[in-house]
């Protein structure tokens, strides 16, 4: 049992720290907050446990499909609302990218749906 909370709080370390990296990377290139960022991590999550769910895929198996269909939805996402942030002033440049982070937020906040459960770890 130690083990297994050893290597999750691992994980799970390495992953909030990839997904600071990547904030970090993106406001020191482009100097833009980049809000949508978290919700892009939790739709692959919820794709990853939905491939899971569905297919019975692994996470990592499942991974080349979601590397292709997020990166597609995020050059959408980029080439319809960067260029536009860029030319503006500082003050609004959040703005858009909060209406994305709303619309993602607001599909997650559906109600439960009956029978998930809990998907058990395969080390």
């Amino acid at each position: 049992m130690l083990a297994y909370t050893l290597v999750g709080g691992l994980l799970f370390g390495l992953y909030f720290g990839l997904v600071a990296l990547g904030l970090n990377l993106v406001f020191g290139v482009m100097r833009l907050v980049n809000l949508a960022h978290g919700d892009f991590l939790m739709l692959g999550a919820f794709a990853a446990y939905w491939a899971y769910q569905l297919f019975g895929l692994t996470p990592v198996s499942a991974l080349a499909a979601e590397v292709v269909i997020f990166s597609a939805l995020g050059l959408a996402l980029y080439y319809a609302v960067v260029p536009r942030l860029l030319a503006s002033s500082a003050v609004i440049d959040a703005v858009p990218d909060a209406g994305a982070v709303r619309c993602v937020c607001a599909q997650a906040d559906g109600p439960p749906a009956a029978g998930l459960t809990a998907v058990a770890p395969r080390f």
